[in-house]
């Protein structure tokens, strides 16, 4: 039996690692109960590829989604219980039972990239700040900022032509090759961060057997383990891919910054 799990982020991405993963798990030489076909850098949004697992045409994807607070995962037995954590789209769809939740685990923490060094709250004042979502706008307009909300492909245009003076978002691999051509500083202002879903069609599961079922989940959990098990290595991670990048890193920004941002949920690219 043959599974195709797609996401549309690139492999050093959080979301093709789970995926990633959990491919590696049934994909033994040895007679693997299923073939997991794992495919990354989809060029579309994660909106249409949710619709494309909810009708059943893609068995599977990983997602970010916009919020921090997960309970455990149980491996999709009660789903729905998480559907208010995932984002209007995948929620919905996780609430009327077309898509079932196998793992959930929370991105690297995020910061701002700049072209200068940012010190304090006041030096936002009037910066063009790239956000990906309503609230991360309605934050730095609070801070003085002058936010811009785009999706990640208008706000590559946008920062080629210059016409952005920093970007809210991840440092991790999957952004940090593309920012680090275009801002040379990055403030560690570790605003709460989004968090990765593992999802498969309901479709599918519902097709497997209870022993089918059971290892599913089982590989969902395997797949939470893991990523738990290196989250807490993540930031240092970041911290010297950057450095290596040529990228100055404020770990320790001052007080007054970072509990600017501590207190909103915001959206990591």
């Amino acid at each position: 039996m043959h599974f195709t799990f797609m996401t549309e982020f690139c492999t050093a991405s959080l979301p093709a690692q789970a995926v990633r993963i959990f491919a590696g798990i049934f994909n033994e030489p040895d007679q693997p109960l299923f073939n997991v076909v794992p495919l990354y850098d989809w060029q579309a949004s994660s909106l249409n590829i949710l619709k494309e697992v909810r009708r059943g045409k893609l068995d599977g994807t990983a997602i970010l989604v916009h919020h921090c607070q997960y309970a455990p995962t149980d491996g999709g037995e009660a789903a729905s219980r998480y559907a208010s954590n995932m984002g209007r789209s995948a929620s919905h769809a996780v609430a009327r039972d077309s898509l079932v939740l196998l793992a959930a685990a929370p991105a690297p923490a995020g910061g701002l990239w700049t072209k200068r060094a940012i010190t304090s709250v006041g030096d936002l004042k009037g910066v063009r700040v790239c956000v990906f979502d309503f609230e991360s706008g309605v934050l730095l307009r609070q801070l003085g900022a002058e936010p811009v909300t785009a999706d990640w492909c208008r706000a590559r245009e946008s920062i080629v032509a210059k016409e952005m003076d920093a970007v809210l978002c991840s440092g991790d691999e999957a952004t940090s090759l593309s920012l680090s051509q275009h801002f040379r500083y990055f403030s560690a202002v570790r605003y709460p961060r989004s968090a990765c879903a593992l999802l498969i069609s309901a479709r599918t599961f519902r097709r497997l057997s209870v022993t089918q079922q059971d290892a599913i989940r089982q590989a969902g959990r395997s797949v939470e383990y893991q990523l738990a098990a290196v989250a807490p290595y993540q930031e240092q991670i970041i911290f010297e891919n950057l450095h290596n990048l040529g990228v100055h890193v404020d770990s320790r920004p001052a007080a007054e910054l970072s509990a600017a941002f501590a207190g909103s949920p915001l959206v990591v690219a």
